[in-house]
């Protein structure tokens, strides 16, 4: 079978639950914020290289370094282990001011949809034996999804 000439991304879907948490980590020079115990939901027909089911998955973000990023087609970093998945994600100092802002108010129960899209080829490449690493394309946090 030939390899596709096309490179399409491949979308991950996440979602906050009762069982979600998050914190936000400030200090003098850098604020984090990182959820832990999202769900993955897997998208009807849709086929994904990576298997994200029966993992612990954490989402950490912070703000973009302006003096490294620039040039970057990427805003992160997925590493899936045996037992766990982390996102490091990178966002913009408006997109992660308003994040912020949006979690002191409304909190994350069943209110937050994570969504993150990255290459096939970059789904298919494995590091190492012990996990896979991937690069995030692109990434978006979508509020007010339906509660349960």
């Amino acid at each position: 079978m030939n390899k596709s000439l096309l490179n399409l991304p491949e979308y991950y879907c996440f979602r906050t639950n009762k069982e979600s948490t998050e914190k936000v980590f400030r200090h003098s020079d850098r604020t984090t914020i990182e959820f832990k115990e999202l769900e993955f939901i897997p998208q009807m027909g849709m086929v994904h290289s990576l298997s994200l089911s029966d993992r612990e998955i954490s989402v950490l973000i912070g703000e973009k370094d302006k003096k490294t990023s620039k040039g970057k087609t990427h805003t992160g970093t997925i590493t899936i282990t045996d037992e766990d998945v982390f996102l490091e994600i990178a966002y913009d100092q408006k997109q992660f001011d308003q994040l912020l802002s949006y979690i002191d108010k409304n909190g994350i129960r069943n209110n937050l949809q994570f969504n993150a899209s990255i290459t096939e080829r970059e789904a298919k490449k494995k590091l190492n034996k012990n996990f896979d690493y991937c690069l995030v394309e692109a990434f978006s946090i979508t509020h007010n999804i339906d509660k349960k």
